[in-house]
C-alpha cells in the first residue's frame, strides 16, 4: 500500500544469498540470472511472511505500530536451529540440481521455508529453458532492500511521500494516511477480506492527494536519487 507497497519483505538478503555464484549454471541453460534471483527472492519472502504473520511476535508488532505509528517495526529473517539447517541442506544435496547451485543454496544464511517446492521449481526451470520462463514479482522489499543498518529504506511510494519537491501539505497527508491504515495492514487478526476495503480507501485517498501536487515526470529521477531506495 502507499508508503509500504509490496508487503514488506524481509530482513537479510535471501535473493542475493541464494543466487551467489550460480550465474554460469543458468546462463548455460538459457535462464536469465536476474529472473532466477527474483524467483528465489519471492519464494523465500513468501515463506517468511507465512512464518511472521502466524508468530506471536506479530501481536507485538501490531501493538508497536498502534502506539508509535511513525516507527516502522523491523522484520526479522527466519531462524533455523542446527538440525533444521542440516535437514534442509541434505534435501538440497539429494536433489538433481547442478553442483554449483547446490553449493550456493547450502551457504550459511540461506533459509528457505519450503525447500521441496524451491528445488522442484529450479529443476523445472533448468529443464524447460528460457523459452518457457516468465517472472512476475513484487518490487518493494523484495527486489529492493527493506532496511539498512536498522533504518527503513524507502518504498516506491515512500520516495514520493518524503521528498521535498512535493508540497508540505501532501507529505503531511501521506503521513496521516500511513498512521491510520498501516496498523490495519499489519493486523494479523484481520482477514484479507476485512483488510481489503481499508487498503482500497488508503490507495484512493493517497492518489487523490498526489494528483493535486502537479507532480512532473522530470522530477522522478531526482526524487529517486535523493531517496534511500536500494536494490538488493
Amino acid at each position: 500500500m502507499p508508503g509500504f507497497s509490496g508487503g514488506g519483505g524481509g530482513g537479510g538478503n535471501p535473493s542475493t544469498s541464494a543466487s551467489h555464484d550460480v550465474s554460469p549454471i543458468f546462463s548455460t541453460y538459457g535462464v536469465p540470472m536476474a529472473a532466477t534471483a527474483a524467483v528465489l527472492g519471492v519464494l523465500t519472502y513468501q515463506a517468511y511472511r507465512w512464518y511472521h504473520l502466524r508468530s506471536q511476535r506479530a501481536r507485538m508488532l501490531l501493538t508497536r505500530a498502534k502506539s508509535s505509528p511513525g516507527e516502522l517495526p523491523l522484520m526479522r529473517p527466519i531462524v533455523m536451529d542446527a538440525a533444521g539447517e542440516e535437514k534442509f541442506r541434505n534435501f538440497v544435496r539429494a536433489s538433481k540440481l547442478p553442483r554449483q547451485l547446490k553449493s550456493a543454496l547450502c551457504r550459511d544464511g540461506v533459509f528457505i521455508g519450503n525447500p521441496s517446492k524451491v528445488v522442484a521449481l529450479l529443476e523445472k526451470m533448468i529443464a524447460d529453458g528460457s523459452e518457457c520462463f516468465q517472472v512476475v514479482t513484487d518490487f518493494d522489499a523484495t527486489l529492493t532492500r527493506y532496511h539498512r543498518e536498522g533504518k527503513r529504506c524507502d518504498s516506491s511510494y515512500g520516495i514520493l511521500d518524503s521528498n521535498t519537491l512535493l508540497p508540505q501539505w501532501y507529505r503531511d497527508e501521506a503521513d496521516r494516511l500511513r498512521k491510520k491504515y498501516y496498523p490495519i495492514e499489519l493486523d494479523p487478526l484481520l482477514t484479507i477480506e476485512e483488510k481489503t476495503p481499508h487498503m482500497k480507501d488508503w490507495w484512493l485517498q493517497a492518489h487523490e492527494a498526489l494528483l493535486k501536487t502537479n507532480l512532473h515526470r522530470d522530477w522522478l529521477g531526482k526524487m529517486v536519487q535523493q531517496s534511500s531506495v536500494e536494490l538488493r
